[in-house]
């Protein structure tokens, strides 16, 4: 798949929503119901949060590979673990940092990494949607699914409920974006 790029972080959208479909944030797509792609819970972060997902990022960076393999049902084991985990960050449970991670990756994605500015995540989809139907280097039936998959990322990306999380995502960005490249 080819990646349109825009001066954004190169992991953008993209590794927004592979890091959250690693970690359970994004309900799995069936047939009977697309409506649900992202299950974004939207919450004001705090910088508890985010330095507690600082201090336990590399731990849970090196924990994908058992959550990946786990599936949608992680043995007691990798449960108690990803539990203790996120309590040495300060979170109450995992299902707190895994909203917390979302939260961060999801304003990550609408960040331009060359002159700090935010814009919306399914804006930054449009802005790829159109480069895309204007590539003449893409293939037809390529470009086709591509654009197919574009629009229904459009159609169920959330616009952002609190715009505070934006600076707080920007103070801590060179520590983010180098956890996600660990």
């Amino acid at each position: 798949m080819q990646r349109v790029k825009t001066g954004l972080i190169d992991f953008g959208v993209v590794l927004a929503i592979v890091f959250a479909c690693a970690i359970g944030a994004i309900a799995p797509v069936n047939a009977q119901d697309k409506s649900e792609l992202l299950q974004l819970e939207q919450i004001a972060l705090a910088e508890a949060h985010i330095t507690g997902y600082l201090k336990v990022g590399p731990k849970l960076n090196k924990m994908f590979d058992r959550i990946d393999k786990a599936g949608d049902k992680p043995d007691k084991q990798l449960s108690a673990d990803l539990e203790a985990l996120a309590k040495t960050g300060g979170f109450k449970s995992f299902d707190e940092l895994e909203t917390v991670v979302s939260n961060v990756t999801f304003v990550m994605s609408g960040i331009n990494e060359e002159d700090g500015s935010f814009k919306e995540p399914a804006e930054l989809l449009k802005q790829e949607l159109t480069e895309t139907e204007n590539d003449t280097s893409i293939k037809a039936e390529e470009k086709k699914q591509l654009i197919a998959s574009i629009k229904e990322s459009i159609a169920h990306t959330p616009t952002l409920k609190h715009p505070g999380n934006v600076e707080l995502v920007k103070k801590h960005f060179p520590a983010l974006v180098k956890l996600f490249q660990e």
